[in-house]
């Protein structure tokens, strides 16, 4: 049976995705393998150090995880989770990236289970059009999720083009790489979902998502 258009381009963005998880959890558990291999070797303060090593990496490794799930497994995943715990998996995943802030605003109101897991793709787009850091700033009320990405080099622009510009009608299939497809998956996802994405940037440094959900 021949694959029909969707089909291809659902297992070209699998793959995709999976070769950018895959690279993403290589230097963590990487760090990982190496605090091991200290640990068996060395004692003392050289021990230490490399069992500091092994938890740093696997916590690493542990917090990618689960922002992956959230963002690339079922929308169910997310359904649950309270501001408090959207706040702590976004902070834990960052907290060994020095280069990005992640910040809230006062989040009034729910968001759905799809509107949730879309939130947590555009925060990993935001970073992703940071090339030099800066702070991902989020916030929601009534349905209308809000990221501004900031740079922190004022003369270092966002990179628009890593961020939501990718639809199913706007980005060739044979462009898709494992750098931009979470931006292509994202847009995919929200159209999906009929939740309308915008992108405007207020100036080259700073750049902002705003997602409707269809009740808005």
């Amino acid at each position: 049976m021949s694959s029909t258009p969707r089909q291809m381009i659902s297992l070209q963005m699998k793959e995709m995705l999976f070769s950018k998880m895959t690279h993403d959890l290589v230097s963590p558990a990487g760090a990982t393998e190496n605090g091991l291999e200290l640990l068996e070797e060395e004692s003392g303060d050289m021990a230490a150090e490399a069992l500091q090593l092994v938890k740093q990496s696997a916590a690493q490794v542990s917090a990618r995880m689960r922002v992956y799930r959230l963002c690339f497994g079922t929308a169910g995943a997310a359904a649950g989770m309270d501001l408090r715990t959207i706040q702590q998996t976004l902070l834990a995943f960052y907290r060994f990236e020095e280069k990005y802030t992640i910040t809230f605003a006062e989040c009034t109101g729910d968001l759905s289970a799809e509107a949730k897991k879309l939130l947590f793709n555009i925060v990993m787009c935001a970073a992703d059009a940071l090339m030099y850091g800066g702070d991902i700033h989020v916030s929601w009320a009534a349905g209308v999720i809000t990221i501004t990405a900031t740079s922190k080099r004022p003369e270092k622009p966002v990179k628009a083009d890593a961020l939501i510009v990718y639809t199913p009608s706007t980005q060739e299939l044979e462009s898709l790489t494992p750098y931009n497809v979470q931006a292509w998956y994202t847009g995919y996802y929200a159209q999906q979902q009929g939740i309308a994405l915008t992108v405007s940037l207020d100036n080259p440094a700073v750049m902002v998502v705003v997602a409707k959900t269809p009740l808005n």
